[in-house]
């Protein structure tokens, strides 16, 4: 049962990862104000739910998952994937941030589609793998399942 809980948890982010490709899809279709207004709502989304997410999988799950594994650097992928993640963030903040109210430039409607691109592709994947990682436990400790999925919850995002 609890993990299903946290398949539904995964479920529930999966959506606004998926608006990050459908927004690069339409950077070009967009003026600047709707583009900057979008970017504005995922990336926040992304900072209140994703990101809280990621760190509390750090503190909660991956030192499990280093125990069960019996390798202390097991989860040294998923981190890389984390920092990365966080580092595709704040380059979407500078790009949002310098977006006008008209037409978006050619360098940062280029530099924007990369970077949602590649934080839609990572987070999917991601997600993906900590779904197996979630697995491993429910098979190996299920007991300890129930614990880590009540840590890794976390508040609901604000309202605009």
């Amino acid at each position: 049962m609890t993990l299903k809980i946290g398949h539904q948890h995964h479920a529930e982010l999966l959506p606004h990862v998926d608006a990050l490709r459908v927004l690069a899809d339409d950077i070009e279709q967009a003026n600047g104000s709707v583009l900057r207004a979008r970017l504005h709502t995922e990336l926040r989304f992304i900072r209140q739910q994703l990101v809280p997410h990621m760190e509390m999988a750090e503190r909660t799950l991956y030192p499990q998952l280093q125990q069960l594994l019996e390798d202390p650097r097991a989860m040294a992928p998923m981190e890389r994937e984390h920092r990365e993640i966080r580092r595709l963030i704040v380059a979407a903040e500078a790009v949002r941030d310098r977006i006008g109210d008209a037409i978006i430039s050619l360098h940062d409607e280029l530099q924007l589609r990369r970077i949602l691109y590649r934080l839609f592709v990572l987070m999917r994947v991601h997600l993906a793998e900590e779904e197996r990682y979630l697995a491993i436990i429910d098979r190996n400790a299920p007991d300890l399942l129930e614990s880590l999925v009540a840590g890794m919850r976390h508040p609901t995002m604000e309202p605009l």
